[in-house]
């Protein structure tokens, strides 16, 4: 309830509250309250690794994963602890160990196999010389999910969204357009999108460089 309640607090606008669910979180690990009958649920390992990264507590979430590791369901364990270890390492700008941690991803799990296309498409953007990759990706995604029956549609409509968002940022990348500012404000008016605040940031990159560009 008490972190329920911190990130309500958090999405009007308060972004040091952030800290505070994740001290919240860190205060559970350490007095193992999140345990029930010694098992960790998948979800709330990968949200907990999730909220350490967001807040910069790479050495934490770190011995987090190691430590905690073989409390997750055994079925599973393999993929959570890959995809865990692939935030971790794109988190700390490693895009090419964030892919081979996601090489090992199964995709079991149809909502992991999301979020590991996502950041596969958030590593092509932000290395070098992976544009051909970067564009068979957002195909066979796009593919991906038209197909899925399985995939709640608020799920697909957010995916489809963020794909398209991130090919028009991709697109604009190596030039200054003076669309860029039209791609922004498509960004920020989107309300069903994933990865939002990634996207934000890419545009507002993409215009930094334009302005130095011009000087």
């Amino acid at each position: 309830f008490l972190q329920t309640s911190l990130y309500e607090i958090y999405k009007q606008g308060n972004s040091e509250f952030l800290m505070e669910i994740f001290n919240l979180n860190k205060f559970v690990v350490e007095k193992n309250i999140l345990l029930e009958d010694d098992i960790i649920a998948n979800e709330i390992f990968r949200n907990i690794v999730q909220l350490g990264c967001s807040v910069k507590e790479f050495e934490w979430v770190e011995n987090f994963i190691a430590n905690y590791q073989e409390k997750l369901d055994e079925e599973k364990r393999e993929d959570i602890v890959n995809l865990c270890k692939a935030m971790l390492a794109f988190a700390e700008g490693k895009f090419e160990k964030t892919l081979d941690c996601l090489l090992l991803v199964k995709f079991q799990d149809v909502l992991y196999g999301i979020h590991v296309r996502c950041l596969m498409l958030q590593c092509y953007y932000e290395l070098e010389d992976y544009e051909e990759l970067f564009m068979n990706l957002t195909n066979a995604f796009s593919v991906f999910l038209s197909r899925n029956k399985m995939i709640a549609e608020n799920v697909k409509k957010a995916s489809l969204n963020f794909i398209q968002l991130s090919k028009k940022l991709f697109n604009l990348k190596l030039a200054t357009d003076e669309s860029l500012t039209k791609v922004s404000k498509e960004i920020a008016d989107c309300v069903i999108v994933l990865n939002k605040k990634w996207l934000t940031k890419k545009a507002k990159e993409l215009s930094s460089d334009s302005k130095q560009f011009l000087h």
